[in-house]
């Protein structure tokens, strides 16, 4: 209705009628978008909006056609979160000690050696864990599918990835020596390269005859949820040595029987991929463990700043990829994904 107020004839009229119009706009504006500094070099963006506002940015490559069908339904809006870290001023590392982890408390009480400072500490889910011990019955539930090294315990438990995703995996390394690994990659300076791998691959699809309704349920690690639009968790490293920022990026879902609200693979690599075209040169991105394991918290002294997770109640995770400030401002990027 907005759109059709106006007079060309008559001047005031016109005026007032643009200034209202702008108005809203900005106040639409406002409520999808939202950018704000939580520290220093240190940024959270939040954007929850349906495919008309997404549609856009540079993000809209990343809207699968239902979405797009489902535009005018508000409760399908889509909900992507993340913080911008510059990578000369804070480092990251793996969070691991062999039990599981909560990320609100590991995030607000970081550990012993960490200095107090007015930088936040970010904290996001890491990769794959043995989930209620549904990919290993022997091995205990915070045992990590993948490769994992922690400096602090270099006996850490873990697993190997599900044989028909072992190419899937790859292996992020940071300066303190912690490495973790995750499926799949999802962008490599720029461009997506799992929308492009998955196509009709069946591997990436849920088996014939499974039914969650019947108690089946997806083998940890494994990528038979590709298919499905679910939460997301991702990381954009760096893509250069010298400069760049790390951007940890989750993608909420408003309603889990809302398919539109979430993100397949596909769409999550083409999404990551905006993202990390979001710097220059672009970044490359890593997916990292989604469903009801999504979390990205931050805190700045202890309080938090940052919540967003798509359990009301956090789930306790195997491992978690935590970033403080560096002890010099001049401190270069260090984390790198290798196949």
């Amino acid at each position: 209705m907005i759109d059709d107020i106006g007079n060309p004839y008559v001047p005031a009229m016109d005026a007032a009628a643009r200034t209202l119009q702008a108005g809203w706009r900005g106040a639409r504006v406002r409520r999808d978008f939202r950018v704000r500094s939580v520290g220093p070099a240190a940024v959270h963006v939040q954007i929850r909006a349906d495919a008309v506002a997404l549609a856009r940015t540079r993000l809209a490559a990343a809207l699968a056609q239902g979405q797009i069908l489902a535009q005018r339904d508000r409760a399908c809006d889509v909900h992507i979160t993340w913080l911008a870290l510059d990578a000369r001023r804070y480092h990251g590392r793996v969070v691991a000690d062999g039990s599981l982890l909560d990320p609100v408390e590991n995030c607000r009480c970081p550990a012993a050696h960490t200095p107090p400072s007015r930088h936040p500490v970010a904290i996001i889910n890491g990769g794959f864990f043995n989930h209620r011990q549904r990919a290993s019955a022997s091995a205990p539930e915070a045992a990590a599918v993948g490769s994992i090294h922690s400096p602090e315990r270099t006996d850490l438990p873990c697993l190997p990835p599900p044989s028909p995703f072992e190419d899937d995996y790859h292996t992020m390394r940071f300066s303190d020596g912690s490495q973790l690994a995750s499926a799949p990659l999802l962008s490599d300076q720029g461009r997506p390269v799992f929308s492009l791998r998955m196509g009709q691959d069946p591997r990436y699809r849920l088996p014939d005859g499974f039914s969650f309704e019947r108690g089946d349920c997806i083998v940890p690690g494994s990528l038979w949820h590709a298919g499905d639009p679910n939460p997301r968790a991702g990381i954009s490293l760096p893509g250069t040595a010298n400069d760049g920022s790390y951007r940890l990026l989750v993608a909420l879902m408003s309603a889990r029987e809302r398919p539109a609200s979430g993100f397949t693979l596909a769409a999550f690599s083409r999404l990551m991929a905006a993202v990390d075209t979001l710097q220059t040169p672009p970044g490359t991105s890593v997916n990292l463990d989604g469903g009801e394991s999504v979390s990205l918290q931050a805190a700045v002294d202890g309080r938090g700043c940052v919540n967003a997770r798509q359990s009301v109640q956090a789930r306790r995770v195997g491992n978690l990829l935590a970033f403080c400030s560096c002890p010099s401002q001049n401190a270069g990027p260090e984390a790198a994904a290798t196949g």
